[in-house]
């Protein structure tokens, strides 16, 4: 229609006309782009919200399980305290299995930290990046993925330390009949032994704990920008 009056007005020389439907066509144009862009910006801003809520999920789960990881830890090394204690007294050499293995089978196995983040992972593995449009978050986020990385590498390893010493541990509590009987044959030798075991195992939970309240407390810092609102698109 408007094509139409167009040339209309061309053939009769209507040069106002011919202005007047150019910016009608012109205003038209203008006005449909703004309107995809503006419903392109909305879409854009529903996603990032919706991302990062589901991240704020991840993060107070990993935040709260690790928490409680490490009141674990807490309890388990004052067990092993009690353990050391309790294996340096020459008393206790002369009680039997079933207390020995009340003592030491507490102390048999630790949590993992929890180093899941699994929105991140999405967002790596379907590049979503450009949905987090403030780049410091971003870089952040991206470091504290990194140091879950180390920290599940740091486990693995802890693991080769600790599991030959728990192997140590577990061979006496199954020896129902020989341990504590059999150190007598051996005391010193076998006490340094057992000692040397237990602090092995003392350590490891302790370095766990270590990372482990490092990367909550973290992932705290992280949650709470979350939950202030703070991660906005740059002003750029």
């Amino acid at each position: 229609m408007i094509l139409k009056r167009l040339v209309k007005n061309i053939k009769k020389q209507d040069w106002f006309g011919v202005l007047l439907e150019l910016c009608i066509v012109v205003l038209g144009i203008y006005l449909g782009f703004q309107a995809t862009q503006w419903q392109a910006e909305r879409e854009a801003k529903h996603a990032e919200s919706q991302l990062l809520m589901r991240l704020l999920e991840d993060l107070t789960n990993l935040e709260n399980e690790n928490y409680r990881i490490i009141g674990h830890y807490n309890v388990q090394l004052e067990k092993y305290n009690k353990a050391l204690e309790f294996t340096r007294n020459d008393d206790s050499w002369k009680l039997g299995h079933k207390a020995w293995r009340k003592r030491l089978q507490p102390l048999m196995g630790y949590a993992d930290p929890v180093v899941d983040l699994p929105v991140y992972q999405e967002i790596v593995a379907t590049a979503q990046f450009s949905n987090i449009k403030n780049q410091l978050f971003r870089s952040e986020l991206t470091r504290f993925a990194h140091k879950l990385g180390n920290t599940e590498d740091s486990n693995k390893a802890f693991l080769t330390l600790y599991g030959p010493a728990y192997q140590s541990v577990f061979d006496h509590l199954t020896e129902r009949k020989e341990f504590p009987n059999d150190v007598a044959k051996n005391k010193e030798q076998k006490m340094k032994q057992l000692i040397r075991d237990l602090h092995t195992m003392r350590n490891t939970v302790s370095l766990l704990r270590t990372f482990t309240k490092s990367i909550t407390e973290q992932a705290s810092t992280l949650r709470i920008q979350l939950e202030q609102d703070s991660v906005k698109p740059d002003s750029a």
